[in-house]
């Protein structure tokens, strides 16, 4: 799980090298600064399909029990930081790596840790069982021996780690993760959740109906106090609870319905800074696919990164978000980071 948390870039710890692989010209993913509170997101660079896989296949460093082990040795101050460092990682349990020891924690340096969380947005996931059923066919077709190899231990064995969407992405849109229902407040009744947007998308498409059918017969009057009693009484009865923020979706008058729909439903409608377009990415952001992982030409190096599109020379290869740190708005701002 994260929580709300900057992002400090660090350079990617790979052999690099080529290899005859590619995305094509356009970049598929970009870390630019968040629509949302939380400084640094993800964005797509292309239309992404359900189950389509979001960027590069990312990497995995676990972390053994890092509490057990420094937290008896640290001052509170410390051991506190320690603590809000492991509130914001990534825990084995969502990597495939809690085999490993008691407590793990995962480094991931991809769009899998820049992805921020949204409780009405969720459109893409962390695929576990992408590392679960990973192989290591490729290194042992490439002569690699891990009986004997010195290499052996020197690069991590969790990888294929991958960003899979939900829903349909169009391009330019921030990815969002689901954090679990504590962190993204999916019970609190004020405030609309991910089942409230796709509830209320239905709903909204059976009125648009119901009004293309009977308006014009019935009058706009009789019209608007249908679409009123839809809105008070029908929501207070089927929603319950949720009537509040169910009924905060809804436009006005019925004559907005449509233009809520075709700005691709109620959670786009309401947040429309969640989709940036791609020249502002171009101008703005860093790209995140610009490498794909291989077996490193380098002998005993086991898997490196390669390069999936040609780079310019002063052109940043890759940005990679590893490390949380606290105040990320401040330095963000004052063109600190």
């Amino acid at each position: 799980k994260m929580l709300a948390r900057s992002i400090l870039c660090a350079p990617a710890l790979l052999a690099v090298g080529t290899i005859a692989a590619s995305n094509g010209d356009e970049c598929g993913v970009y870390l630019a600064e968040s629509s949302t509170e939380h400084v640094l997101g993800t964005f797509a660079g292309r239309n992404y399909q359900r189950d389509d896989a979001i960027g590069s296949r990312d990497a995995i460093v676990q972390f053994a029990d890092v509490r057990m082990t420094h937290a008896d040795q640290m001052e509170n101050e410390e051991r506190m930081q320690l603590e809000n460092f492991l509130g914001v990682c990534w825990s084995g349990d969502a990597t495939g790596g809690m085999s490993e020891a008691d407590e793990v924690i995962s480094a991931v340096g991809g769009p899998c840790f820049s992805s921020t969380g949204h409780v009405g947005m969720i459109n893409a996931i962390i695929h576990q069982p992408s590392t679960l059923l990973r192989t290591d066919s490729d290194l042992l077709s490439a002569g690699y021996d891990e009986t004997t190899s010195p290499g052996r231990g020197a690069f991590t064995t969790y990888h294929n780690l991958t960003l899979l969407a939900v829903d349909k992405i169009p391009a330019g849109m921030e990815i969002f993760l689901d954090f679990g229902a504590e962190y993204n407040d999916y019970a609190d009744t004020s405030k609309p959740n991910i089942d409230d947007y796709r509830k209320m998308d239905e709903a909204m498409e059976k009125m648009v109906a119901f009004f293309i059918k009977h308006a014009e017969s019935i009058g706009d009057t009789a019209a608007t106090e249908v679409y009123e009693f839809m809105k008070k009484d029908v929501l207070d009865l089927t929603a319950e609870k949720r009537a509040v923020a169910a009924r905060s979706l809804l436009p006005d008058t019925y004559h907005g319905l449509q233009k809520i729909i075709d700005a691709g439903g109620s959670a786009l409608h309401s947040h429309p800074e969640v989709v940036k377009s791609l020249d502002w990415l171009k101008n703005n952001a860093y790209c995140q696919d610009n490498l794909v992982p291989g077996v490193s030409k380098i002998e005993h190096a086991g898997r490196g990164a390669f390069v999936s599109r040609d780079i310019k020379k002063g052109q940043v290869v890759a940005p990679v978000p590893l490390v949380p740190i606290n105040n990320g708005r401040i330095i963000l701002e004052y063109g600190k980071i």
